[in-house]
């Protein structure tokens, strides 16, 4: 096992197509820097209309005068799909480890890319 690991806790109520974008984001990020993505299932856990949680917000949302937001209704098929638990080591375990002291954590702050638009150069546009 590798001893520099990334953790994500990104984790947007989307689709299927973004959802699988985040993950193929965080693994092509660990392996471009020689890590090992930490994962847990909730990760993965998206809305579904049988969610009890999901029907409260709802229904808080109606409540207080704000549009309803529709459910991707995926539930926690993508970890079934994937078995990402299986393949990738535990993020909870890690965290358990950071608390203990046995692991150094390293917070990376935010990185910033400017978007550029039409000169692909890489020079920054006024």
């Amino acid at each position: 096992m590798s001893s520099r690991f990334l953790i994500s806790y990104t984790n947007p109520d989307a689709g299927i197509g973004h959802s699988m974008g985040i993950i193929n984001q965080a693994l092509k990020i660990a392996l471009r820097n020689n890590l090992e993505l930490a994962y847990s299932e909730e990760q993965l856990v998206k809305s579904s209309h049988h969610s009890w949680k999901w029907q409260l917000r709802q229904a808080l949302r109606m409540l207080s005068g704000r549009k309803r937001y529709e459910s991707h209704n995926i539930g926690n098929d993508l970890n079934g799909l994937l078995d990402l638990k299986n393949r990738l080591c535990s993020r909870e375990s890690l965290e358990t480890k950071i608390k203990h002291g046995e692991l150094k954590l390293v917070e990376i702050p935010f990185f910033k890319i400017d978007p550029v638009f039409g000169d692909r150069s890489g020079q920054k546009i006024a």
